[in-house]
């Protein structure tokens, strides 16, 4: 399967700035993909649904998916539906949002495990005895 977005379409991110694309992405992503793949695009659901965090071309997958290319899961039925009228930007910009909620989810978690990780060094260190 060619990477049809990346490879006809290279640069089509310039069009204009990332804080555009950031908020375009973010309104597309809550009206059309939030419903299953989660607020924070983390949602997995028996392999049928992934988890977009994990996913590195998104914006290419949904393009197979609208041009029926794509059908894993016999998905493609649902995802046609959903994104027909989004152009070639509308998934860019989706998946420049989407990469903004991974990463910082990541962000996140790191701070989180740092957090856990110093706690338990904490505790492990031995007390001075009085």
């Amino acid at each position: 399967m060619a990477n049809l977005i990346q490879s006809e379409y290279t640069g089509l991110l310039q069009v204009h700035s990332n804080k555009e694309g950031l908020s375009s992405g973010k309104e597309l992503y809550n009206n059309i993909c939030a419903a299953c793949h989660g607020s924070k695009a983390d949602i997995k659901y028996k392999s049928i649904v992934p988890n977009l965090c994990d996913v590195n071309t998104i914006a290419d997958y949904a393009w197979h998916y609208k041009k029926g290319t794509r059908n894993r899961y016999n998905m493609a039925e649902v995802m046609q539906e959903k994104i027909k009228t989004l152009s070639k930007q509308d998934f860019l910009d989706t998946e420049l949002y989407i990469k903004s909620l991974c990463a910082r989810l990541a962000r996140s978690q790191d701070a989180k495990k740092e957090a856990k990780d110093k706690s338990r060094q904490k505790s492990s260190t031995p007390k001075a005895q009085k």
